[in-house]
């Protein structure tokens, strides 16, 4: 083909991509892009830079996960330089992310199969599936866009390497896979893909070996990094806690086959989507879900050996892509954050797009009646590509902002995450009736975070119910005696009302387990001051000083409040 014809399927690409996510380009920020872009200070300077490659996603906002991204922190701060904390700046930067994606899909399966219409229809299905709305329409989502689009560099180079007989190629393969795990860890499964397709070619095994060496020693030395110097959670269990699931792995694997049986649903019928997703965690290979998976999995390993003895390879391709990109996300070997989430389906998603376009094209018109299944399935596709666009159009408008959002989600799933991050979006709009609701329904879900309690406590705060303000602080701190916030809350009540000793009492609490918090010391020193204790309040912005000696805003207070005292 031309580059007139490639440009032709990209600028289709490129409308259709538009039609589908024009809706979402008016959403607003909210759940983790507040920490990751909203308060993340790391993405507003240059100078910040090297801080993305030492510590966590979330470091700049403050707080802390065993995510190490780099170059999506990159990309969300080129934005930033744009378009500041406009949203509507990020969401193009993701569509436009995830049109490129579905035109390099289409450009890595035509290199790799020279079938123009199974590699049309792939990317087509990739690019309007609403699965992909958790990646694209959701702005923290990006990195999956992101990381997935140098993986596709990344595979094509490796073609062109092959085909070429030139190690530029295999050097820039590697550059960008480099790229893609600077993006997001879960694209270490990139080496298995490329081993498997050398596998399909009936490639000499020493040859193979040699061909993919470099990509595996890039994904092992990135493994070795991040079990050591860049493991901030100290742990390869993203749980953080010992239980069933985490000590056993063929509960794991049983978990995980009745968990396809929800993908493959999701894939054929894309209705009733939604973030806050469970499944039961399984200990028997005799439940119904895993026989039945197993079943399916035994039928296209059947499908997929046949096709490729009678010469045809794109079918095992599909079903290796589908399962080798999902692994990493399948809590058999690492046990990781969540059991399943419809945006771990974006790259996954591919594999079973090639294996129904092969099916389509190639299968359908083989067989005795292909009269009438060709037309047939030809509508039917017709009709499954525009139920995809629609649906993803509609599932946009669930993004619009965070109360429509949650509110949605609770019609399928109602956790006490779910309600509390509802609340504080009501908070946030001054709406406290429905906060404290949404709190106390999180608490009666379960009653394990003080960050509820806490929450709680503001709310009834900001509608003068001080009372109970207070009890929700206290019940916070006894929760987590380390939770800076509850206490800072409650003293900030208790000086409000002018109850300074109170507030004295528990701001002294608090240093006793942190007795280096300037936070603390500041706002106590403060209260000593307003109180006329002045002795105090200089005794206590000494001790900052200490800490931090180059601080002229306190040096210049203590000069004012014994200025005061001698008058």
């Amino acid at each position: 083909m031309n580059e007139k014809s490639h440009f032709k399927i990209f600028l289709l690409f490129f409308l259709l991509g538009f039609l589908v996510y024009l809706n979402s380009f008016q959403n607003q920020f909210f759940w983790d892009d507040d920490d990751t872009i909203v308060k993340n200070v790391y993405i507003k300077s240059w100078k910040f830079l090297p801080n993305y490659f030492t510590e966590n996603l979330i470091a700049g906002a403050g707080l802390h996960s065993n995510y190490w991204r780099p170059l999506l922190l990159f990309s969300f701060s080129l934005d930033y330089k744009i378009w500041k904390l406009f949203p509507f700046g990020y969401h193009l930067t993701n569509t436009l992310l995830h049109i490129l994606n579905a035109f390099l899909i289409y450009y890595l399966l035509l290199l790799i199969f020279k079938n123009q219409k199974i590699s049309f229809l792939t990317a087509l299905i990739f690019l309007l599936h609403p699965l992909q709305t958790e990646a694209v329409t959701y702005v923290t989502g990006r990195g999956d866009p992101l990381s997935i689009f140098f993986i596709l560099i990344s595979f094509i180079f490796y073609i062109f390497a092959k085909e070429k007989n030139q190690n530029k190629f295999l050097i820039l393969s590697c550059l960008f896979f480099i790229f893609s795990l600077l993006t997001k860890e879960t694209v270490i499964f990139f080496p298995a893909l490329v081993l498997f397709y050398e596998i399909l070619n009936r490639e000499k095994f020493k040859k193979i070996l040699i061909n993919t060496s470099p990509l595996f020693f890039i994904a092992l030395i990135y493994f070795i990094l991040r079990l050591t110097v860049l493991n901030f959670g100290q742990t390869l269990n993203l749980y953080g806690e010992e239980n069933i699931f985490t000590k056993n792995i063929h509960y794991r694997i049983f978990t995980f086959l009745n968990i396809l049986l929800t993908y493959y649903s999701l894939y054929f019928l894309p209705i009733h989507l939604h973030m806050e997703r469970n499944a039961p965690i399984l200990t028997t290979i005799f439940h119904p879900g895993v026989i039945f998976s197993l079943l399916i999995l035994f039928l296209i390993v059947l499908v997929s050996i046949y096709t490729f003895k009678k010469g045809n390879k794109i079918f095992s391709f599909g079903f290796g892509w589908f399962f080798i990109s999902l692994f990493p996300l399948s809590n058999i070997l690492i046990p990781i954050s969540g059991l399943l989430y419809e945006h771990w389906l974006y790259f996954p998603l591919v594999g079973f797009s090639l294996i129904l376009s092969y099916s389509i094209f190639e299968i359908l018109p083989k067989l005795k009646f292909n009269r009438f299944l060709v037309p047939i399935s030809y509508l039917l596709l017709f009709l499954f590509l525009g139920f995809l666009s629609i649906r993803t159009i509609l599932r946009n408008f669930d993004w619009k902002d965070p109360i429509t959002f949650y509110n949605q989600t609770l019609k399928y799933s109602e956790t006490a995450r779910i309600h509390n991050n509802l609340a504080m979006a009501y908070a946030d709009k001054k709406d406290f009736e429905n906060a404290i609701f949404h709190y106390q329904k999180a608490i009666e879900i379960s009653d394990v975070y003080p960050q509820t309690h806490n929450n709680l406590g503001n709310a009834y705060k900001e509608t003068g119910q001080f009372e109970k303000a207070v009890e929700e602080f206290e019940k916070a701190i006894k929760m987590d005696p380390y939770f800076f916030f509850a206490y800072n809350n409650l003293a900030g009540l208790y000086f409000e009302q002018k109850n300074y000793d109170k507030a004295i009492e528990v701001y002294q609490k608090y240093l006793k387990i942190s007795p280096q918090n300037l936070n603390i010391l500041y706002n106590l020193g403060i209260v000593y001051y307003l109180k006329k204790d002045y002795d105090k309040a200089i005794l206590t912005f000494q001790k900052i000083l200490e800490i931090k000696p180059q601080n002229e805003e306190i040096f210049n207070l203590i000069l004012k409040i014994k200025a005061e005292k001698e008058r």
